[in-house]
């Protein structure tokens, strides 16, 4: 089993090629940017960043997206999978 791992600087609010339904939790206001704690559809915990201005409440349902040159892979010991391709040329492909 693989693991995928996304970091919170990497999933941002918004549609894009690659999204998810995501349900924040808590909302954390920093002035420039805004930390988001909250779970995806299947209840797995996820957190994001967004810009300090950004319209969104805790419990209320938004679109995350991330771009997919920026995922991490692990596998069942924890260890993150040595990246083989170029995953910015992979992208692309999308």
């Amino acid at each position: 089993m693989l693991t995928l791992g996304i970091r919170p600087d990497d999933l941002t609010p918004g549609e894009g090629d690659i999204a998810m339904p995501y349900k924040p939790e808590v909302v954390e206001r920093l002035g420039n940017q805004t930390v988001v704690h909250g779970t995806t559809e299947s209840d797995v915990p996820v957190c994001l960043m967004a810009g300090g201005a950004a319209d969104i409440r805790p419990g209320q349902t938004i679109t995350a997206t991330f771009d997919p040159a920026a995922i991490h892979l692990f596998d069942e010991a924890d260890m993150a999978l040595h990246r083989w391709v170029d995953l910015d040329s992979f992208a692309a492909l999308a």
